[in-house]
Order: C-alpha cells, then sequence, then structure tokens
C-alpha cells in the first residue's frame, strides 16, 4: 500500500517536469502571397422564353448550338450545365397554353484563350446576361504547398533574429498553426462591376442604365496567401 501510495505521489511531479514554460517561447507570424493568373473561368448566363407549347423550343435550340459548338472546341460537354430552371404554364384565350421559361446556366472554359470565343457564341446563340461566375487555377494545391514553405522559412528567419537579439538559443518548434486565403475565386463574386458584361451608366437620382459592350472581360488575378503562427522553445 505504501508502494501504492508513493507512486500516485510521484506522477504529479514527473508530468509537471514535462510542461513547458511559456515563458521560454517566441511566437513568430511568418507571411507568404502571390498573385496568379486563372487558367479556367466559369461563366454565368441566363436565357427566357415564352413559347407555345406546341412549337420547338428556341431555348433548347439554343442549348444544342451552344453544345455543339464547345465540343468543336474540344471542351467537354460537362463544362455546359444547367445551374437554375423554372417553368411556369400561361392560359390565354387568344393564343392558347404558353410556358414560361427561366433558365441559368454555368460553362466552365478551361482554356482563358478561348474566352472571347465562347463568349461571342453565346451572345450570338441568344443568351443573355453574361457574366463571371467564379475564377480559379487547376494547381492550387501547389501554390499552396510554395505559399506554406515560403511562410515558415519567414517565421523561422524572424525567430533567429528575436533570438540572436535576445542572447538566447532557438530550440525546437512546439507548435504551427497556419491559414490560407484564395481571393477572386468565390461563386457570384463577379457578378457585378468589372466582370460584368455590360456598362453600366449613373444618371441622375441614381438611375442606371445598362448596355452590353461587347465580348471582352477583364478581371482581377487569384490572390493567394498563407500564414503561419509558429512557436519555437528558447534555451
Amino acid at each position: 500500500m505504501k508502494k501504492l501510495l508513493l507512486l500516485f505521489v510521484w506522477f504529479p511531479f514527473f508530468s509537471f517536469g514535462q510542461t513547458i514554460n511559456l515563458e521560454n517561447v517566441i511566437t513568430v507570424i511568418g507571411i507568404s502571397d502571390k498573385e496568379i493568373e486563372p487558367d479556367w473561368i466559369e461563366l454565368g448566363m441566363t436565357a427566357k422564353e415564352t413559347e407555345n407549347i406546341k412549337k420547338e423550343s428556341e431555348t433548347v435550340i439554343m442549348e444544342n448550338s451552344i453544345l455543339k459548338f464547345i465540343l468543336s472546341l474540344g471542351m467537354d460537354s460537362g463544362c455546359f450545365s444547367v445551374d437554375r430552371y423554372s417553368a411556369d404554364t400561361k392560359y390565354r384565350y387568344s393564343s392558347g397554353s404558353k410556358v414560361n421559361l427561366n433558365k441559368a446556366y454555368l460553362l466552365k472554359v478551361n482554356n482563358v484563350k478561348l474566352l472571347d470565343t465562347v463568349i461571342a457564341k453565346c451572345f450570338e446563340s441568344g443568351m443573355d446576361n453574361l457574366y463571371v461566375n467564379q475564377v480559379g487555377h487547376s494547381k492550387i494545391d501547389s501554390f499552396q504547398n510554395i505559399l506554406l514553405q515560403d511562410a515558415l522559412i519567414s517565421a523561422k528567419l524572424k525567430a533567429l533574429l528575436i533570438a540572436k537579439t535576445m542572447d538566447v538559443s532557438l530550440g525546437k518548434v512546439i507548435s504551427e498553426n497556419e491559414t490560407f486565403y484564395l481571393g477572386n475565386n468565390q461563386p457570384g463574386l463577379h457578378q457585378f462591376n468589372d466582370y460584368r458584361l455590360e456598362e453600366v451608366t449613373v444618371n441622375a437620382y441614381g438611375i442606371q442604365n445598362k448596355a452590353r459592350v461587347g465580348s471582352s472581360i477583364s478581371f482581377q488575378k487569384l490572390k493567394l496567401a498563407k500564414t503561419v503562427i509558429v512557436k519555437y522553445e528558447i534555451k
């Protein structure tokens, strides 16, 4: 019984001896950022139609035209998809049954050099309200790893500088936390301002007139940033 009691009394002292003294810790922040050109762009667009149900839908004709065109460019058919869809039937005494269709589409262009060509074809086919919905890069994970390495190097250099100035030795890493920021790629972020494919003119009393200005698009680069918080033990 005495041996068991001595064991319990000794154990807390052992645990306490393994605790790191927070006063002997250096906490540093390392930051690395980069801007890159996106290599894929997702377009959003809409189509509206009021058509007699007995007649072939103009929307279907338009969809087939765009699909055939992107296939001719070597793009996958899965790049063109329906995002939202609504329809309601209107009954009129004079013209019979009609259907109001509202469709929204997404078109992912994996080659940015084809962007103007694709946009021109979409307008030509009858699509309306084209905008850049999302942008991205196929090698985003590789860029993240490079940024992480640079941020860690930055943090270590800061820690070494602090240790040298304080005339102490830098010990092992106690902990490391990281965050990653990817700007200008959120869905729907580019539906307005410089990303929208139309010009906005503001008149008196806040009235806005909009007019399409062509198929060219300009958009910001992707902003990447990695932040690390590293704690080093000092001797």
